[in-house]
């Protein structure tokens, strides 16, 4: 009998933090299609110079890891994902996310 008061209890759980869990998703849907959109491009453009700013190439994680490829990809050591890139022409911060 405690066995389904406890099944009982978390199933109330699950649907008391589901409207929480979709609305959480839904907030952060826009941010996660942003991503997505960054990680089937090659460039995206600087906003102060209009240059092309690559995202594939040669990057250096903050943990000092060195890796070849996309810009938007988890780095193999510490799991980060980079947030923003340098535009080589002007040195300004493109946003990526």
């Amino acid at each position: 009998m405690k066995h389904l008061e406890r099944q009982f209890f978390l199933f109330c759980l699950y649907i008391l933090a589901a409207p929480i869990y979709l609305i959480s998703g839904l907030w952060k849907l826009p941010k996660q299609v942003r991503r997505l959109s960054l990680a089937v491009q090659a460039k995206v453009k600087c906003q102060i110079c209009s240059e092309d700013v690559p995202l594939v190439g040669m990057w250096r994680c903050p943990c000092g890891f060195q890796y070849q490829g996309h810009l938007i990809q988890t780095c193999p050591n510490c799991g980060r994902t980079p947030s923003m890139a340098r535009c080589w022409n002007c040195g300004a911060t493109v946003m990526l996310s």
